[in-house]
């Protein structure tokens, strides 16, 4: 079980230091901050040398100095040191100019980023998403077109980092009904928006496929799906694509609400005899908010479908689509896909959430003639069947200008689905409910498929989850 207000904030420190190639340090706290005042102090090719240096001490005196200091000329002395393909001292630098220099800190990084040495580039990413300023948005997406790999994933990164609202202040916020601090997004987020829905066909798909379920915003996705739908000559697949994703935008593609959530949520680990006990009282902005860390308080549980991430990103994902009878089939490409999940938990605690990260390609199938989702398989590189979901029953409501549909159940099968460093044969089942027009789960469980005495599978159940909707 996982601590509910640690795990996605260091979560999110690791992705900072993923970006940078590098782990947290004793240094990081100590960096991260900016003294009053202009210092004096005189500064040394020595100390320079010293602030790199393996020695805890002589690397902490040095930062000392050039605090005190804060010589702006020092940044012609600090910038050669971002060539060095050794991590720790990016960093070292990086968050350095961060909170000594945060006037010249986009004019640095700028330079950075063109830079002959890749470690210099892929550090300035991440030192230019740290930045408050809406500005450096161009220069991230100008290190999409970076020809070094390790340079275009840190952009990306930097995106991330930049759409990612602080889970610090929200996971609490969503606890309790009372006004609560809703973090504030970064300057840049608006722009970022502008730039992910502003072409069907980028060079870097595939790339952009692991960050775009958690930087994309529903406005985003709605037009990125009318454009995708609208660039079909053919009518009949043009017609068969909206009805998909109308049918879609109520429950999946991160749909929007106007109405507060509040709820018990509890579950069950038989294996382990682990219980937890969460109330969420969420505002329309929280759920929003949250939605943008892939997790999603109407489900109540952690599932990631292969029908999520295409409908998020159409235009990423699509190999071939058609219609035959009934029924549209969507080919869908899922190389550089996030790993997809299933399990009982909220947040970021789960209890036996398994994971398949092997899957090569995927079918889906939609209701030709009203859109809904009806199943999807996965297969590795080598046609094998790794995953498999299915709705298997529908609600409706009518909501005040149309009516919505919505998985009443979700099945999903993972016949190698990977919980920890193991593998199990997993069966997972979630039955959803509408309380006062608002979509949300009822319950949820997890079973494992081992075999008995004679080799003969028998389900064993693992996990469940039950959610109690208060009334509003």
């Amino acid at each position: 079980m996982g601590n509910l207000f640690m795990n996605d904030k260091t979560r999110r420190l690791a992705m900072v230091f993923i970006v940078m190639g590098v782990l947290q340090s004793p240094f990081f706290a100590s960096l991260d901050a900016q003294e009053d005042g202009a210092g004096t102090t005189e500064i040394s090719a020595s100390t320079l040398k010293d602030l790199i240096s393996e020695d805890p001490q002589k690397s902490k005196a040095a930062i000392q100095l050039i605090r005190e200091a804060k010589d702006p000329s020092l940044l012609d002395d600090l910038a050669p040191l971002l060539d060095s393909p050794e991590g720790r001292s990016r960093q070292i630098v990086t968050m350095l100019v961060l909170g000594v220099y945060p006037d010249l800190a986009h004019q640095f990084f700028k330079q950075a980023s063109q830079r002959p040495a890749a470690p210099a580039r892929e550090a300035a990413m991440y030192g230019l998403a740290r930045i408050p300023s809406a500005v450096v948005v161009e220069d991230l997406v100008n290190g999409l077109k970076d020809q070094e790999k390790v340079v275009r994933t840190a952009a990306l990164r930097g995106m991330q980092l930049i759409c990612r609202p602080d889970s610090s202040v929200l996971f609490p916020a969503l606890l309790t009904a009372e006004t609560s601090q809703i973090p504030n997004l970064h300057p840049g987020s608006a722009a970022v928006q502008q730039f992910l829905g502003g072409s069907l066909e980028p060079s870097f798909r595939t790339e952009l496929k692991g960050i775009w379920h958690e930087t994309s915003t529903h406005q985003t996705l709605t037009k990125i799906q009318n454009d995708f739908a609208g660039n079909f000559k053919n009518e009949d697949t043009e017609r068969a694509l909206q009805k998909i994703f109308n049918s879609s935008r109520g429950w999946t593609g991160k749909p929007t609400t106007d109405q507060d959530l509040s709820y018990t949520f509890s579950m069950v680990n038989l294996a382990s005899g682990s219980t937890k006990e969460i109330s969420i009282e969420a505002t329309p902005k929280e759920s929003s908010l949250v939605r943008q860390l892939d997790y999603h308080l109407d489900r109540g549980v952690h599932l990631r479908l292969i029908a999520d991430l295409w409908l998020q990103a159409p235009h990423l994902y699509t190999l071939s689509i058609s219609i035959e009878k009934n029924s549209v089939l969507v080919e869908v490409d899922m190389a550089g896909a996030p790993s997809l999940h299933a399990g009982v938990g909220l947040l970021n605690i789960a209890y036996w959430q398994g994971r398949v990260a092997t899957c090569s390609k995927a079918t889906l199938k939609f209701n030709s003639s009203n859109g809904r989702f009806i199943s999807e398989k996965g297969f590795d590189a080598n046609s094998k069947l790794v995953w498999s979901a299915a709705v298997g029953s529908w609600l409706t409501t009518d909501q005040p200008s149309t009516t919505k549909d919505f998985p009443e159940s979700i099945q999903v099968l993972m016949p190698e689905g990977q919980v920890g460093a193991r593998k199990y044969h997993l069966d997972f089942n979630a039955i959803f409910k509408i309380s006062q027009g608002q979509w949300h789960l009822s319950k949820a469980e997890m079973n494992e498929w081992v075999p008995d005495s004679s080799g003969k599978k028998e389900s064993s159940l693992k996990a469940i989850a039950e959610l109690d909707f208060k009334s509003q």
